[in-house]
């Protein structure tokens, strides 16, 4: 999982305390993005985030999500660290 962010700034600070609170800051790769020299605003990056902001989650299948508020959702962290809670039923052994 990585978070596209430029250390700092209000809205990538925000997710990087709630990765922290949460224990999955060790488990999240960091990219830095250039604002200073418009990197946001480059094809490569409008790709991720076609709006062009920050803070940018990339999840391990390749889906991103852009949304600022939606990223401290622990449900949307977890989920991308551990794998769906559907998906974490089907790993227990059965108690049988």
């Amino acid at each position: 999982m990585k978070i596209f962010d430029r250390p700092g700034f209000p809205n990538p600070a925000r997710i990087r305390i709630v990765l922290a609170e949460k224990g999955f800051e060790p488990q999240v790769e960091f990219v830095s993005v250039d604002l200073i020299g418009a990197e946001h605003k480059q094809p490569a990056f409008l790709e991720k985030n076609p709006s062009g902001v920050l803070p940018v989650l990339q999840l391990d299948d390749g889906t991103y999500i852009s949304e600022a508020t939606a990223i401290p959702n622990i449900s949307t962290i977890s989920t991308a660290i551990h794998g769906s809670p559907a998906r974490r039923r089907r790993k227990r052994p059965s108690s049988t």
